[in-house]
């Protein structure tokens, strides 16, 4: 994979949630669920361009990126470059040594050697898999369907990813982001009842996140799956619309099967093109507000359900949606200690990050406390030996604190054990 955080023509880099994600990604491209490692082919260490140079990493930034490929579970990175070209399509992509700095000279050969001496030191910390417990689950065929009708100009699939994945990434747990067939669809899966399927998902995984799932892929199966997950004790965030579709991308004359197993009704729906929004505010503190842009659903709460109905997390405040009393994300608690999430409208990520505490919380998977800034990236991992450790980069350009006080100044990675 070639991890370039910006490239020509940026004008600032991506978020370091964003990324995380990305790196999350590639990992589970694996062709073996249970290999570990990957490769960065190229790290970029410069400005780049081929034409338009774009934003240029800042003293120490580059560390910051290289450890969090390593964090994610690379297991090597190479630079690009060693020396700038002189000639061809890439002689403006910056690398090591510039056109004329001298070997064994320059600031960013000092910031490579940093690198490889942060790799050497915790060797048996970026060897070790990335254990997760959470899992982002997508379908190319339901990405395919987006990109054909998006439904709303803002919309995009790897923003709702992030929607969700955000809150999970900001508690410094590890996030596997995988195919649904990955996971459901294999020949051993298969030959297994939807039961069996399910206690396997749980016992690896005990909360699954499901962005704008609009197609769910071989869809009884899935959905028999998921039910028995959620019954056994599981968690599923669900976003909005989906279950809208069937495989052939035609719309189904029946309501979202997700909708009903978090135990709501979609009375009603607005596109919330560019530059719509929407305010939502918190059930239980009508003074905490939040916007929703992109896409909403006006949620009903199934009331004859009784201690078994959903809650209310968000709802909507304004003439429309919130006169008729909508809901815009809920919850519903199962006998079994599980639980659905659904997120029905483009709420900002920032106010899923409380709910998604309440999730692991509920889950017992370990977490850390939030930093004040989500430009600090916290990840918990354990290394060959089973010590754990926990992870900070402040991606940041400002000092930034963890929440034991630690001050972390710009760009800089710091590694401790971490208290189990």
């Amino acid at each position: 994979y070639d991890n370039y955080p910006v490239w020509g023509g940026s004008l600032a880099p991506d978020s370091p949630s964003l990324v995380a994600m990305t790196l999350d990604t590639v990992r589970g491209f694996a062709p073996n669920p249970n290999a570990t490692g990957w490769m960065v082919a190229e790290q970029l260490i410069g400005a780049q361009g081929h034409d338009i140079i774009g934003f240029n990493p800042r003293p120490g930034q580059v560390k910051g990126w290289s450890a969090q490929t390593l964090a994610h579970g690379a297991e090597s990175l190479v630079f690009f470059r060693y020396r700038a070209a002189v000639f061809g399509q890439e002689e403006f992509c910056y690398g090591v040594l510039d056109h004329h700095t001298p070997r064994g000279t320059g600031r960013k050969w000092n910031e490579a050697k940093d690198v490889y001496a942060l790799a050497r030191e915790y060797e048996e910390l970026w060897l070790a898999p990335v254990e997760a417990q959470v899992a982002l689950l997508y379908d190319m065929e339901n990405i395919y369907a987006w990109q054909a009708q998006p439904q709303s100009t803002a919309f995009d699939f790897s923003t709702e990813a992030h929607r969700l994945f955000y809150p999970f990434w900001r508690h410094g747990v590890a996030v596997d982001v995988l195919s649904v067939t990955r996971i459901l669809g294999d020949g051993v899966e298969r030959s297994r009842t939807a039961a069996e399927s399910a206690a396997a998902l749980l016992s690896k995984y005990k909360v699954v996140v499901l962005p704008a799932l609009m197609i769910v892929p071989d869809a009884d199966r899935t959905m028999a799956v998921l039910e028995s997950y959620v019954e056994a004790g599981g968690s599923i965030w669900v976003g909005y619309r989906s279950d809208l579709k069937d495989a052939r991308s035609q719309i189904r004359r029946a309501e979202s099967r997700l909708a009903r197993l978090a135990g709501v009704t979609i009375a009603e729906i607005e596109s919330l093109n560019d530059p719509l929004s929407a305010t939502v505010q918190l059930a239980s503190d009508p003074t905490v507000t939040a916007d929703a842009t992109i896409f909403r659903e006006g949620l009903t709460i199934d009331s004859t359900a009784g201690s078994a109905a959903a809650k209310a997390i968000w709802q909507y405040d304004d003439s429309f949606f919130g006169t008729a009393g909508y809901v815009a994300v809920t919850k519903r608690a199962t006998g079994g200690g599980g639980e659905v999430v659904y997120v029905g409208a483009g709420i900002e990520k920032s106010a899923l990050v409380d709910l998604a505490k309440q999730t692991l919380a509920q889950q017992g998977v370990q977490h850390l406390s939030v930093s004040e800034s989500d430009e600090l990236e916290q990840l918990l991992r354990q290394d060959t030996s089973g010590r754990q450790y926990r992870i900070a980069i402040n991606h940041g350009d400002a000092p930034a604190n963890v929440p034991d006080g630690t001050e972390l100044a710009p760009y800089e990675v710091v590694i401790t054990p971490a208290s189990t």
